[in-house]
């Protein structure tokens, strides 16, 4: 018969290996998002015109982008490739709006988003 605490204690480690293995999931793919854009890029007029600083730029890019894995890194490398095509309509943008005007006045918000993940992805 298996006693209580002993079951407890594998169902907890189960349930914490699982959370590492998952954890692993969340993190920044640098290079899978520049080959995403990558794709993207190369059915605009901009990068038919703009080919040649394109590649070199892209290759640059890329070696740069492997072994990323700052989220706030990565998006510089991005927002950098679509400058090499000279295109000011494209860019790259978060779905976390960041500082608000509103957080911007209110000094209790601020101090709140300055401790929060988001600032520290993001200075």
């Amino acid at each position: 018969m298996i006693k209580p605490p002993f079951l407890f204690t594998i169902v907890t480690l189960f349930l914490g290996m699982q959370n590492i293995v998952w954890g692993q999931n969340s993190s920044c793919s640098c290079l899978k998002d520049l080959q995403f854009l990558d794709d993207k890029i190369k059915k605009t007029t901009s990068y038919k015109n703009n080919k040649e600083s394109y590649q070199l730029a892209y290759a640059n890019i890329e070696e740069k982008a492997k072994g990323e894995t700052q989220i706030y890194n990565c998006y510089l490398l991005l927002n950098k490739l679509l400058l090499s095509i000279n295109d000011n309509h494209s860019r790259v943008y978060g779905i976390d709006k960041g500082l608000t005007d509103d957080l911007k006045t209110d000094s209790l918000k601020f101090d709140i988003f300055k401790n929060s993940k988001l600032f520290s992805s993001y200075p």
